[in-house]
């Protein structure tokens, strides 16, 4: 194994580990990172100190003319200024010449979201008179009701449910944990799932909240199959993943008159910019709602 590729493993290990992060990241800045040391290569490059702010915009150049989409280039340039930085934190450079470079501008977008009357809609397609449907209604109760990633809701044990306080531990993106709560028409399926369909399946009362037929923890691939059967059972043209859960999640909420902090604290996020681009989607609402009912709009 090369000098380059030792380095590469021994920065992705150290996300792993010390830095809790998810495997789907780590593997898309494997990707992302291999990428660039294949170019390197073929440049004559691969000395990492011998690295130009030059060449890093000779790079991002070639991957703008690639068919990339902005988001994909800045995440891959993230990937990168990373990866130096933990390279001047074991010496191995003396700068991080991708610290400065202007990424192209990633063009504004809002989140996905379902009313009130979609995801009512939704709720009354899935079929609750086998164990199954009752497993996938709840889950979908909890995807909307707690507004959690859908890696956190498969994460959930049975031990980190708390039924009569309705609320529940979830550990987030880096290891973060937090209570996420839930309302009564979770807390009333989960009840029944628990009672019902789970038993009928698991192994232990404990692991596993949601589990196959065989008792084993659900996957992401497996819940996201199950929206979009939802998605194509409704015929609906609107895009419908469990993200569009947790995006309707924090929609309603800021309808309804909660307040930024809180809703940051009820997703999770780290930072309230993050949560601040849900403020648009009430805006939007408010100005639809304007232009059908003000006479002069």
């Amino acid at each position: 194994m090369d000098y380059a590729q030792t380095q590469l493993n021994y920065f992705l290990a150290f996300l792993t580990r010390q830095k809790h992060y998810s495997m789907h990241t780590i593997t898309n800045y494997r990707r992302d990172i291999e990428r660039f040391l294949a170019f390197s290569t073929e440049e004559g490059t691969p000395d990492f100190s011998l690295l130009t702010h030059r060449t890093c915009r000779q790079y991002l150049g070639i991957l703008d003319q690639s068919g990339l989409k902005p988001r994909s280039i800045a995440r891959g340039i993230a990937a990168l200024r990373s990866f130096w930085n933990y390279l001047m934190t074991t010496g191995e450079v003396t700068q991080n010449p991708w610290e400065f470079l202007i990424l192209p501008k990633s063009p504004h977008s809002l989140p996905h979201f379902m009313c009130d009357a979609e995801i009512a809609r939704l709720f009354s397609a899935i079929p609750i008179h086998t164990l199954q449907g009752i497993r996938n209604r709840t889950l979908c109760e909890c995807l909307f009701g707690m507004g959690v990633r859908v890696t956190e809701l498969i994460q959930i044990n049975v031990e980190d449910l708390d039924l009569h306080d309705a609320q529940v531990r979830v550990m987030g993106k880096g290891q973060k944990e937090r209570i996420a709560l839930f309302g009564d028409s979770a807390k009333t399926f989960l009840k029944r799932y628990l009672e019902e369909a789970r038993p009928q399946w698991a192994l232990s009362s404990k692991g596993p909240l949601f589990v196959n037929k065989k008792g084993q923890r659900l996957t992401v691939r497996t819940v996201q199959r199950l929206i979009e059967s939802l998605r194509n059972y409704l015929d609906t043209p609107k895009a419908m993943t469990p993200h569009t859960f947790r995006h309707s999640f924090a929609s309603s909420l800021l309808n309804g008159g909660a307040d930024l902090k809180s809703v940051q604290e009820l997703l999770g996020h780290s930072s309230l910019s993050t949560t601040q681009l849900y403020t648009h989607i009430t805006t939007a609402k408010l100005q639809e709602n304007y232009k059908k009912a003000h006479p002069r709009s």
